[in-house]
């Protein structure tokens, strides 16, 4: 009936899917004229019937028009619950026809549930799904009329079920049948059967309609935020009279001509939504005669209590729409509201990150000690923002593991030298009471290891000779001392390059240490010297001894709070205000890349000239990132805040106006990864000769392009766009010599941005899902 609207709609919104329908034998149901919204088809089924067309006609029609990739499975309605179980149907299917197809599969997936009988008006940016996925987990639905949330009318049955989206994480933890009842303190959720969500998992204890109940009140018990959106999509309701002139996001005024044209464009349902915080004491039968003071979330500010249908139901809806992932309130400014009784409808909090999503469970390891060694350069004057970043997304992900309730966490750097990881760390509860930290050369460090349940260790290059043995020999010893306590504690060698194999100590570790190197080749390099079967790429339980990750750092956690991100994002929402590209550059180039004969003076000339031709040219503005703070880094300069400067100098001396569209990262002073993280998720590219600079920005979904400092740029580049798409992603440092050259790359990725783009979403959970490999040995290997 409209096969060519649902196929714009995916090819729009992403070439790569999967389909999954569960639907009716019968073309529709009964009519039944106390359902008003619901025109009879009686004439329309019987005609189709009399033409032996069915249900899985039209679907094996519809499919080979929609290029395959479809599973479908349909149902009579003949059965008492014909209509109670088609989101449990369709998890089972989903589930099923991706292990039969060996189809990868990630918890972080973006899984997108709708009906077969919705015209859309528009397609969605997936690309921004999976992005802000990562750093915050969502659930997004839709509501009944579009400038309103509840109240009176249509509005009352909000949410809608039309279009929802959310994470596999979250979909297969409510919807299959074999999953767990989550545990919340005193919550406890049902699952039994109730119209349209079946034996998904919705708490006892909640009002409104099936789908507030279950996407509302039950995703914010288990740790995702509610979201309604707000954008211009509308959803027109096709019947098989040929109606559709009713939906959802009414009015239904986007101007479609026909039930069947393509969709007008692509929206983003991420910004400008609505939060709902999901406090269950907006039910008035729930809470009774106690006054509740309104939630103020966080990040989405006030709040207000808005009516639903059936009787006496609500929920918390914030009063200002804005973007998912804009950055929060510093917390000074803010003042989170309490109900005055202690109510346990009052909990958890809207702010908080999954305490029953984690992929891992809660690992036993969290009711012992854990340690964590951290790179070895880490300095509280100058350091390296990429070894700075493993330290804290280290931390940030056995907090999360944990289900942010670690009993205790010891951070030992192996080099000599601690800087607080609380600064570079934003946690929902704001304690740190669990987390201590140690230098290498600390003597309680040998009992500290003896104490341990787990140890991860992340040395990121230090182990495999480049930077001398005595790493090697010292994590070495921590091994040994750890396997002869006789406590069973894992140790796990995490996130780390091993490109040379010479004189190499690995053959001296324990049989029982895991290690999780961060790319093929060096995973084959291990195999190599461990004597190994295999590089396993199997998720196993437990966990194989050695299986390839990818850097730690892709899982890293915004920081947003800051005054520096919040003046940082002030400037890029100007810049793209007045309708201009914002690149993050960085211009990082090992000296051993160095064409001979050349200097860094040479390419600070070439690339301010270079990017002055750009800015003629293209509407774009550049931030300048500095990424190393360590002294002598960068040739002829010495820090490389001094190198960019100079760059932007020679940029804005052959164009004074570009000036005001370039900015120095906070003045060049030294910042946190977190914050790095809140600005890049925000620009339309990156441009960087630093792995972590490019790790940190594509980990959020931002394109990135780069200079061919070593073979793991080019890795990096395969790894996430494929090898045929990662052409022209990278420019040889010779390249940027050359006059025009660089001005033509950087102009060639402008235009391949938003394709770039698109892959990247693609590719990005299962990317995640590798980097969390680093940690899924906290409680043993194999």
């Amino acid at each position: 009936l409209h096969v060519n609207n649902f196929k714009s709609f995916l090819d729009l919104t992403s070439k790569c899917r999967f389909i999954a329908i569960n639907t009716h034998d019968e073309l529709d149901k009964v009519y039944n004229p106390s359902q008003w919204w619901s025109p009879d088809t009686s004439a329309v089924t019987k005609q189709m019937q009399s033409a032996n067309i069915s249900t899985r006609d039209v679907i094996i029609a519809g499919a080979e028009t929609l290029g395959g990739n479809v599973a479908f499975f349909t149902k009579g309605f003949k059965h008492a619950s014909h209509d109670k179980y088609n989101l449990v149907g369709a998890a089972i299917l989903g589930q099923e026809a991706a292990t039969e197809h060996n189809i990868p599969t990630s918890p972080e997936d973006i899984i997108i549930i709708t009906r077969p009988d919705i015209v859309f008006s528009h397609a969605v940016d997936f690309g921004r799904l999976v992005a802000v996925s990562t750093l915050v987990p969502y659930v997004l639905m839709a509501h009944h009329v579009r400038s309103k949330i509840g109240a009176t009318g249509g509005g009352a049955n909000d949410p809608s079920e039309m279009l929802m989206v959310s994470s596999r994480r979250y979909w297969e933890m409510v919807c299959l049948p074999d999953s767990p009842l989550p545990s919340t303190g005193n919550e406890n959720f049902s699952n039994d059967t109730m119209p349209g969500i079946g034996a998904c998992l919705r708490p006892a204890a909640s009002c409104g309609w099936q789908w507030a109940q279950m996407l509302v009140h039950g995703a914010s018990l288990l740790g995702f935020q509610p979201f309604l959106y707000n954008t211009d999509i509308k959803f027109h309701l096709h019947r098989l009279t040929g109606e559709w002139n009713n939906g959802v996001m009414m009015p239904l005024d986007d101007g479609m001509q026909s039930p069947n044209q393509a969709v007008l464009g692509k929206v983003d349902l991420t910004r400008g939504a609505s939060c709902a915080v999901g406090r269950r004491d907006a039910c008035p039968e729930l809470r009774g005669s106690v006054t509740v003071v309104p939630p103020v979330s966080k990040c989405w500010g006030k709040t207000h209590q808005v009516n639903l249908n059936p009787g006496n139901s609500g929920m918390w809806v914030c009063d200002s729409s804005a973007s998912i992932d804009m950055p929060c309130q510093p917390s000074s400014s803010i003042e989170v509201s309490k109900p005055k009784d202690a109510s346990p409808l009052a909990r958890p909090s809207e702010t908080s990150r999954p305490k029953v999503a984690s992929a891992l469970g809660r690992p036993d390891a969290c009711d012992g000690e854990i340690v964590i060694f951290t790179p070895l350069v880490i300095d509280a004057k100058e350091h390296s923002i990429g070894d700075r970043a493993t330290m804290v997304t280290a931390v940030q992900m056995v907090y999360e593991i944990c289900h942010h309730r670690p009993s205790r966490v010891n951070t030992i750097e192996l080099g000599s030298s601690i800087v607080p990881v609380q600064h570079g760390i934003e946690l929902s509860a704001g304690s740190t009471t669990w987390l201590h930290q140690y230098s290498a050369h600390d003597t309680s460090v040998p009992n500290i290891l003896a104490r341990a349940k787990a140890v991860l260790v992340f040395p990121t290059d230090v182990l495999d000779g480049r930077d001398g043995r005595q790493f090697e020999e010292r994590v070495l010893s921590y091994a040994k001392i750890v396997s002869q306590t006789g406590t069973h504690a894992s140790f796990t060698v995490s996130s780390f390059s091993y490109d040379f194999t010479k004189g190499s100590f690995l053959p001296q570790f324990p049989k029982t240490v895991c290690f999780r190197p961060r790319s093929a080749s060096s995973c084959a390099n291990v195999l190599q010297l461990t004597g190994g079967t295999a590089c396993s790429e199997k998720a196993t339980t437990p966990p194989p001894l050695l299986q390839q990750s990818l850097d730690v750092v892709f899982l890293l956690q915004p920081k947003r709070d800051s005054s520096m991100v919040q003046q940082t994002l002030a400037w890029v929402d100007a810049r793209h205000a007045a309708g201009q590209i914002v690149m993050g550059f960085n211009a990082f180039i090992y000296e051993s890349a160095y064409p001979v004969g050349t200097s860094t003076k040479d390419f600070a000339a070439a690339m301010g000239r270079e990017l002055c031709k750009v800015s003629a040219l293209v509407p774009v503005s550049f931030v300048f990132v500095p990424h190393d703070f360590r002294g002598g880094r960068v040739k002829d300069f010495g820090l490389e805040v001094a190198y960019l400067k100079q760059i932007r100098s020679i940029m804005t001396k052959c164009d004074a106006s570009a000036r005001s569209r370039t900015m120095l990262l906070d003045n060049g002073r030294q910042y946190e990864p977190a914050e790095s993280k809140a600005v890049a998720l925000h620009l339309d590219m990156v441009f960087s000769g630093l792995m972590h600079y490019l790790i940190i920005s594509s980990g959020g979904g931002t394109p990135i392009v780069t200079i061919s400092n070593q073979a793991q740029h080019g890795h990096l580049m395969a790894e996430l766009y494929g090898k045929d798409k990662s052409v022209g992603t990278v420019i040889a440092p010779a390249s940027i010599l050359v006059p025009d050259e660089f001005s033509k790359f950087l102009r060639s990725a402008f235009e391949r941005r938003q394709s770039l783009r698109d892959t990247l979403a693609v590719v990005l959970p299962a990317v995640l899902a590798k980097a969390r490999r680093n940690f899924n040995s906290i409680d043993g290997c194999s």
